[in-house]
């Protein structure tokens, strides 16, 4: 386990970070899926891939809100082929606010990914899927990552 409080050296590559961010998104997370989590990033070297506000793209770790941090246990991802993918395909593309809509029910096309989106898009194209590859990826919420199996993720870091 990393000891609290989390510092950018216990993070390694592949570490996916969950927030609970206040605001009004973070409530509705809270309220619909009965959970802190409502933002999902991941650790890339010292950057983390992430949607913000300001779009899909590379970004410096903020640390504050973090309540848990999931380790993938599987060797077979393929960091390389995700990165790729994350440049030539998902990079500078704009936040997903459309897509914000699906978890009121409400399919609204969007050419860009909320935090979830990517996160899980991020790990599919590297060969790892946390969910079910039934699942698409537009469907997983930051709260879903709670609930990642343990024979694919080990929780390193809760704040309870």
């Amino acid at each position: 386990m990393i000891p609290s409080p989390v510092i950018l050296d216990d993070l390694l590559p592949k570490d996916i970070l969950l927030f609970a961010r206040p605001g009004p998104f973070g409530d509705v997370e809270k309220l619909k899926f009965n959970s802190p989590v409502s933002h999902v990033e991941v650790m890339v070297g010292a950057m983390t891939v992430a949607a913000r506000e300001e779009g899909i793209n590379f970004y410096e770790p903020e640390l504050s809100g973090l309540i848990r941090v999931l380790r993938p246990r599987q060797s077979f991802f393929d960091l390389t082929s995700a990165m790729q993918t994350f440049h030539n395909v998902h990079k500078r593309k704009p936040y997903g606010w459309r897509t914000l809509a699906g978890f009121a029910g409400v399919n609204m096309p969007d050419d860009g990914m909320d935090c979830s989106e990517l996160a899980t898009t991020f790990f599919r194209d590297g060969g790892l899927d946390l969910f079910n590859f039934t699942i698409p990826s537009r469907c997983v919420a930051p709260a879903h990552f709670e609930f990642v199996n343990e024979t694919i993720c080990e929780i390193v870091y809760l704040n309870s």
